[in-house]
């Protein structure tokens, strides 16, 4: 059942799903790289507030 999971005989291509378009590849592409941008900047960019302010009780 796991082997099954992990192995990429039965997954397509996520270009396949948009016909190859580019404009749509590339859409998601960006969209995709933005939103994993955004979840790695949150915790340190709170990291870096909370680290600046001394008067927050957190260690």
């Amino acid at each position: 059942m796991v082997r099954h999971l992990f192995s990429s005989g039965d997954l397509m291509p996520r270009g396949f799903c948009y016909l190859w378009n580019p404009g749509l590849v590339w859409l998601h592409l960006v969209s995709d790289s933005l939103i994993a941008a955004s979840y790695l900047s949150i915790p340190i960019t709170v990291i870096y507030f909370i680290r600046k302010r001394r008067d927050l009780p957190f260690h």
